[in-house]
């Protein structure tokens, strides 16, 4: 390309008439795939063409060779490859068949669930170096959901879980069977799906990731899922009641002075009773009225509570200013116009 940008050739025509024809060929893509290399290993052979047809010929040549250039402004001059647009990420949903026979309910139940759908969509508003694969499957005999390498894996064996507890006849009036299953399945894919944001966008964070990670989730529920908010958060506190082996908040005083094992105080995710409470604070601090009666019932300590507003705005800041500006925000008000999920333009 040296050659022949800066050589002259045959009848007197400069190769840097040449030039912006070039240049917006590579602008568009169109050079760099089809024209850089066979110009760059032949340039003495368009010079040779050039004595005997003159440059005007070739740039006729170059011009009829692509129909971007009459698309791009006349002033665009890269130097290089236009740098690629963010592309939304792609979300892969699979089901697998479940290799444990007791697990074809559960497997029938899930690819008839919105909530992979639901989702979808909102990890589809990130652009993202990477696909991210939410996967249902048997884990032989375990139970359990995680994040790892760009795949979240929920187990049927945990969906079973939350299906029996929202069948359970001690399951508290106050939330519904509905609630019990979608809230928490919300929840966990929400949860392990926003470790692979924070991986493929290097999200700082200050605290635990697995904090973080319920924050998130959280926000989603609260902002996105706003119509059904109610009901999914009290499906979650009701999940994180039998997480604590209690059914309904009458039963945490009797469980006041419960030691549990040392073990339980080390592992990366909060306990369960601290996680209930920062899911009832945060929805409350989100939305008072709606969440009023959920925060009387769960005896939320006075002290936390007073501060509920002040730590859900912490929460919306660092989501907008961390994370807002991976999402494209043109197909966030499309898809959902009533979530400010972006940081607000500094004026």
């Amino acid at each position: 390309m040296t050659i022949l940008l800066s050589e002259r050739y045959g009848d007197g025509v400069d190769c840097a008439e040449a030039r912006p024809v070039v240049e917006r060929f590579v602008a568009c893509g169109v050079l760099r795939h089809t024209v850089v290399k066979p110009v760059a290993q032949t340039a003495r052979t368009l010079a040779h063409s050039a004595v005997r047809q003159g440059m005007r010929t070739i740039i006729k040549w170059l011009t009829m060779t692509g129909a971007c250039i009459a698309a791009l402004p006349a002033a665009a001059e890269a130097t290089g490859p236009a740098p690629a647009r963010p592309t939304p990420a792609a979300i892969h949903v699979i089901h697998e068949p479940p290799t444990d026979p007791s697990h074809r309910a559960v497997y029938e139940l899930v690819q008839g669930d919105a909530t992979f759908a639901r989702a979808r969509d909102v990890f589809t508003l990130f652009n993202l170096p990477k696909p991210i694969t939410i996967r249902t499957r048997s884990c032989s005999g375990r139970g359990g959901a995680w994040y790892y390498e760009g795949t979240v894996t929920i187990c049927y064996g945990y969906v079973q879980t939350i299906l029996d507890n929202a069948r359970s006849p001690e399951r508290p009036s106050w939330v519904s069977e509905d609630a019990a299953i979608a809230g928490p399945m919300a929840d966990v894919v929400l949860h392990e799906g926003a470790h692979a944001l924070f991986e493929f966008l290097k999200t700082p964070l200050l605290g635990r990731e697995e904090d973080a990670a319920d924050m998130f989730a959280t926000f989603v529920l609260l902002n996105v899922f706003r119509a059904d908010a109610k009901a999914l958060i009290s499906g979650i506190a009701y999940s994180y009641l039998n997480d604590a082996r209690v059914r309904n908040f009458t039963e945490l005083p009797a469980i006041e002075n419960r030691v549990l094992p040392s073990r339980a105080y080390g592992g990366a995710h909060s306990t369960p009773l601290q996680r209930l409470y920062s899911v009832i604070c945060h929805a409350s601090g989100f939305d008072e009225a709606v969440f009023r009666d959920l925060k009387r019932s769960s005896d939320l300590p006075v002290w936390r509570a007073g501060g509920c507003e002040d730590e859900y705005n912490q929460i919306a800041h660092a989501f907008r200013t961390l994370l807002g500006p991976h999402i494209d925000a043109d197909r966030a008000k499309a898809m959902f116009p009533y979530a400010n999920l972006t940081a607000a333009p500094t004026p």
